[in-house]
């Protein structure tokens, strides 16, 4: 019985880290694609566009996955 409890607990809290993994990593898909977004508004200057563009491929390089694929996927 406390074999089956302990089996209980550690599935459990298994279940919470995996959410919160989930819930970080839609949370960076979307600053990538706010980056990205950003960095195509021709009201801001070219350098700033061009650092938020960098911004948004080295965050997204970093996860190892190719953000327009993956939030577009996430998102329908």
């Amino acid at each position: 019985m406390r074999k089956n409890i302990a089996l209980l607990i550690f599935f459990f809290f298994s279940l919470c880290k995996l959410n919160a993994q989930s819930t970080l990593f839609k949370q960076q898909l979307d600053s990538i694609q706010e980056l990205r977004l950003l960095s195509k508004n021709e009201d801001l200057d070219i350098d700033i566009r061009i650092t938020l563009a960098k911004k948004a491929s080295e965050l997204s390089h970093k996860m190892g996955v190719d953000s327009v694929g993956v939030v577009t996927f996430i998102r329908t």
